[in-house]
Order: structure tokens, then C-alpha cells, then sequence
């Protein structure tokens, strides 16, 4: 189900993506680049190293984030970008399905508008066959605060009703309103 699921929002994506441009369109959104990046990320998904402090083991997980940028806020020198993100995750070898809720805050200098180094910062909720509860990361990423778009590596925490685990992989996100 969850992989029709997915192939529906892929389509729905690059059909979208091959509409022609009206001619009152001053700015036509982001590039054909990022574009195909959006899709790459649908094909595929971030890999992370994942590691369980209650069971001592190694596991690997691959996870599609579907992002939407919520807007920015500048604060002084800052930019502070925020994203929504709703993600499916599937752990490797043990055949189980999570999810996850949480919202991204992106750290950048005012004055950049281009892609330039920037922390990231999540909260955000689990919930799966493995357990649910809660998890904060951060990481260090390339990108751009005021469109939501990053790529970098991000480390996680995570508590669960079931075990403690941290995660590292590295993180792609193009929001799906950014196209």
C-alpha cells in the first residue's frame, strides 16, 4: 500500500513538473535541476546507520521525507528557515515499517540568499511497528534557509517506549512546495 502510495505522489509530481508555463508567470519556480533532484529523492530515499543503545545493535534504514516549507523568519543576522516534514521510514533486514512528524528549523546568515553552510535542527515525533515516541537532531548541511532546501549530514536521538537509538545519514530535502 505504501509503495502505491508513493508511486501516486512521484506521478502527480512529474506531471506537474511538465506543465507548460503560462505566459503571466514572472517566475516559474526553481530549476529544472532541483526538480530532478525532487524526483531523485522520491527514487531514492535517504540511507542512515542506525544504532540501538537497549538492544547493542547496528541497523541500516531508509527514509522518504516529504518536506513543506513553512516560511522564514528573520531574527537579527539570522535567517531561520521552517519546514514541516512527514517521513516513512523501513529498517532493513528487520522488515518494519515507522513514521515520523517533525519540524525542521534551518539556521543561515541573513544576507545569503544563495546555498551556503548552515545548521539544522529537528523535533519531531515516531511512531511504528517498533514503538513510538520522540526524537531531536542536528546536522550540518548545505542549503538554502529561505527556500527549505538542504543537503548535509544529520545525526538523530530517539526514545521510544521500546529502546533508545541514534541514527546518521545524510539528509536531501527539496519541499514539495518549492517546485
Amino acid at each position: 500500500m505504501i509503495g502505491l502510495l508513493r508511486n501516486v505522489v512521484v506521478a502527480v509530481c512529474l506531471v506537474s513538473m511538465l506543465r507548460a508555463a503560462r505566459a503571466d508567470e514572472a517566475d516559474p519556480g526553481i530549476s529544472s535541476t532541483a526538480k530532478a533532484g525532487f524526483i531523485l529523492e522520491l527514487l531514492i530515499p535517504d540511507f542512515r546507520v542506525e544504532r540501538s543503545f537497549t538492544e547493542d545493535t547496528t541497523r541500516y534504514t531508509l527514509a522518504v521525507p516529504f518536506a513543506v516549507h513553512a516560511g522564514d523568519v528573520v531574527a537579527g543576522s539570522q535567517r531561520i528557515g521552517f519546514n514541516h516534514v512527514a517521513e516513512i521510514q523501513y529498517v532493513i533486514g528487520d522488515n518494519v515499517w515507522r513514521g515520523s512528524l517533525g519540524e525542521r528549523f534551518q539556521l543561515a546568515d541573513r544576507r545569503s540568499d544563495t546555498i551556503a553552510p548552515m545548521p539544522i535542527f529537528e523535533l519531531g515525533g515516531v511512531f511504528g511497528a517498533d514503538g513510538y515516541g520522540g526524537a531531536i537532531a542536528t546536522g550540518l548541511t548545505l542549503g538554502d534557509a529561505s527556500l527549505g532546501s538542504h543537503m548535509g549530514f544529520v545525526v538523530r536521538y530517539v526514545v521510544t517506549n521500546r529502546e533508545t537509538r541514534a541514527d546518521v545519514g545524510f539528509d536531501f530535502q527539496i519541499p514539495l512546495n518549492g517546485l
